[in-house]
């Protein structure tokens, strides 16, 4: 059996988006879920700018040739339930590559997309290591573990919930 590609998933995302949006929004369970989802993220976002991490990921992205973090192929490792709550959170899915080496998902600016892989959340390469404290580390294991968290019951409850809409048409 064939992998989807990414642009299968983004088509599938949007499908279910286009289709079932309005449905999923309007569950009190998912929106309640994404709420604290986008929380997450934004509690994140704001520590990540605190300990500068956000800038040593935006100019190594956006600076350094095949930089491997953002490198093209890494948005193979989205699926389809993580591409359809960016949608659900307002979040366009871009489909265009800024340049061949990068990841399609990369913006000028960084990472485009809302929610995102949990490598892409996780990951800590030798410049931000080299440049935090233990202490630091520590906080944004402990705050980037909490955003997965608060995905992982977003996608578990997609993925009872989607197929019950589908099936009621």
């Amino acid at each position: 059996m064939k992998t989807p590609s990414i642009f299968e998933k983004i088509e599938l995302a949007t499908y279910w988006f286009d289709a079932l949006g309005v449905r999923l929004l309007e569950d009190k369970n998912l929106s309640s879920m994404l709420g604290k989802y986008k929380t997450e993220i934004e509690t994140s976002h704001r520590l990540m700018n605190e300990l500068e991490v956000v800038e040593i990921c935006r100019i190594c992205a956006t600076s350094t040739p095949n930089a491997g973090c953002c490198g093209a192929g890494i948005e193979e490792w989205y699926d389809e339930y993580l591409l359809l709550t960016n949608l659900l959170l307002g979040q366009s899915i871009p489909t265009k590559r800024l340049a061949d080496s990068d990841c399609l998902f990369l913006g000028t600016s960084g990472c485009s997309l809302m929610a995102r892989h949990d490598f892409c959340i996780n990951y800590l390469c030798h410049r931000i290591k080299n440049k935090l404290p233990q202490e630091n580390i520590d906080r944004l294991t402990q705050t980037s573990g909490q955003e997965l968290f608060s995905y992982w019951q977003i996608e578990l409850y997609l993925r009872r919930l989607i197929p019950k809409l589908l099936s009621r048409g």
